[in-house]
């Protein structure tokens, strides 16, 4: 969801967005050098050991806030294990019927009023006025990192995004910056 933050800085990894104030179990495969399982082994963090297939499970939570993830009730930063990543998300969702969408040259115009109940005005790309009423068009990324074609290295960002199913409209923000 919010992994193109990590691609766009070159750096390799995955990311998991994790809804705010949900526990998620997070499960990984754990292999040795070779590609092998590793069997019945602590992993070293938060008192958790791989099965009897080389998985481990984690229990994870997120808030806002700094050291707002918890995995296994442990704090930790951003880093959940090896070069995993998590970040935090506010969610709100919508009917679809109730919002009124604009496309235009393939970008997506939602009421700029709706967008400021959840988004901040840095968010807004651009704007316009159709039939009287003002439209806003989303930015997904803010920040050092990759706007303006910085690295990810040039300051911590920002994301949102909004997911538009046949029903619904979904808006995600994350709670904090990445660094």
């Amino acid at each position: 969801l919010f992994g193109e933050i990590y691609e766009l800085s070159g750096k390799r990894g995955d990311t998991v967005a994790i809804p705010e104030n949900t526990e998620e179990t997070i499960k990984l495969f754990i292999t040795d050098a070779n590609g092998k399982p590793v069997i019945n082994k602590s992993i070293g963090m938060y008192g958790a050991k791989t099965d009897s297939h080389g998985i481990v499970a984690l229990k994870v939570k997120g808030k806002c806030g700094f050291y707002g993830i918890t995995v296994n009730g442990e704090n930790v930063g951003v880093r959940l294990y090896g070069g995993l990543i998590g970040c935090v998300y506010h969610t709100t969702t919508l009917n679809k019927k109730d919002v009124d969408i604009k496309y235009i040259n393939g970008d997506v115009y939602i009421p700029k009023a709706l967008v400021l109940e959840y988004f901040s005005n840095e968010f807004i790309k651009d704007t316009k006025i159709i039939d009287g009423k003002e439209y806003a068009d989303l930015e997904t990324l803010k920040g050092g990192g990759p706007i303006g074609g910085g690295s990810i290295e040039s300051g911590p960002i920002l994301a949102c995004s909004v997911i538009i199913t046949d029903d619904e409209i979904e808006f995600l923000k994350m709670c904090d910056m990445v660094p």
